[in-house]
């Protein structure tokens, strides 16, 4: 008979296979005894529900936490852009009132002596146009014929006001460089008309009428369109928002200024004598006209007719 040692591997794996179907047997047993309904159906339709619960929730946040960050940016937008326009304001006023404080003269050598070197302090406007244009873009027809829900308007009043600073710091140094020749030669600050036109040349003179008459029509076109901004703009605002303005995030309202002076100088300023300049200059006045008293770059918006009553 073989030896008792080679019986051991056969009796362990017989042994362990008996193990093993006992415990298959076991675990059918329990399944069958069981409920599948509450063992397994049920905790997998929690988690189903559960992230379900959890997805619709998160879209939902979501989007309140889009629409109360968009609003937000309208509304910041809003009020930097009227901020943005109050200061263009302040510097346009404070510089008309260095030459029109007193009814200004239609004389163009009276104007050019009205006018003094002009020391200021520039800010340029910026303006963020992609969110202006989130917020101006509107197909209300009733808005269209608004000048402030135009793009196009806010380039306009950029570009003036920047090139406005140009025209100023230009005549500033033209200024100094004309009165400081006629200072050297006469030996004294002041100097009659006569004085100017017999020793100012023909170029010179061109140039200096232009740059004072740029600067002027510039200062009254941007007063004008900057003033009707002011007091149309918080109104159109209110309009496009509608009911999305936040409860506490605040939003500029409206514009009032009644100040007298305030009324004075932005009314245009008296015109340029034309038939006296063409003389001066030897330009034609139609020519004058068209260069130096361009009133076609005002922004207003249109007051609507009131209907006829049949």
């Amino acid at each position: 008979r073989p030896p008792r040692s080679t019986l051991f591997p056969y009796t362990t794996l017989f042994r362990s296979l008996s193990d093993a179907v006992q415990q298959i047997q076991n675990a059918a047993k329990e399944a069958s005894n069981g409920s599948w309904l509450k063992d397994y159906l049920m905790p997998i339709g929690t988690l189903l529900l559960s992230a379900a619960i959890a997805y619709f929730s998160a879209k939902s946040g979501y989007k309140w936490q889009d629409k109360f960050l968009t609003n937000k940016l309208k509304i910041d937008t809003i009020n930097k852009t009227f901020l943005g326009f109050q200061n263009v304001q302040g510097t346009l006023l404070s510089l008309k009132e260095n030459y029109a404080s007193e009814p200004l003269s239609a004389h163009p050598l009276q104007r050019i002596a009205a006018m003094p070197q002009m020391i200021y302090s520039f800010t340029p406007l910026t303006i963020n146009y992609e969110h202006l244009l989130q917020l101006i873009m509107t197909d209300d027809e009733n808005l269209q014929g608004n000048p402030w829900v135009h793009i196009a308007s806010y380039i306009s009043i950029q570009d003036q006001f920047n090139q406005l600073d140009r025209i100023i710091q230009e005549r500033n140094s033209f200024d100094f460089q004309v009165k400081d020749n006629l200072a050297r030669k006469f030996n004294r600050k002041y100097f009659t008309f006569q004085e100017v036109l017999q020793n100012v040349d023909a170029i010179e003179m061109h140039k200096y009428v232009e740059l004072t008459e740029s600067i002027i029509n510039m200062i009254d076109n941007l007063t004008i369109s900057v003033d009707d901004f002011l007091r149309t703009f918080p109104r159109l605002a209110n309009e496009i928002m509608g009911g999305n303005k936040s409860k506490h995030y605040k939003m500029i309202q409206g514009y009032k200024n009644d100040s007298e002076n305030v009324k004075k100088l932005q009314e245009r300023t008296t015109p340029l004598d034309l038939e006296y300049t063409e003389q001066l200059l030897n330009v034609p006045k139609e020519e004058i006209q068209k260069r130096l008293c361009d009133h076609s770059f005002t922004i207003q918006t249109k007051v609507a007719e009131p209907q006829k009553t049949s």
